[in-house]
């Protein structure tokens, strides 16, 4: 695990961390977490907030294993999932 932060690190938390202005680069896809956009190359691709949500937790991880537990609670905390 990353030095201050916790597996179950969620989607807004991720946001303050990262800063404003700075992108999760990954394949030819930019992420921009503060304006909530995805670009592949320079053209926006649509999501929905939950979709962007998981996109967002997944990629922030750099590379390492999300258990289902730690995903629901970053992007589901509180809510019923089945």
């Amino acid at each position: 695990m990353t030095p201050g932060r916790s597996d179950t690190e969620s989607a807004e938390s991720l946001f303050d961390r990262i800063g404003a202005g700075d992108w999760i680069r990954f394949a030819d896809f930019r992420l921009d977490v503060k304006e909530r956009r995805l670009l592949r190359g320079d053209a926006p691709v649509e999501l929905s907030p939950k979709a962007f949500d998981v996109l967002s937790f997944l990629v922030g991880r750099g590379g390492r294993l999300a258990s289902k537990e730690s995903l629901l609670e970053a992007v589901w905390s509180g809510v019923a999932v089945s």
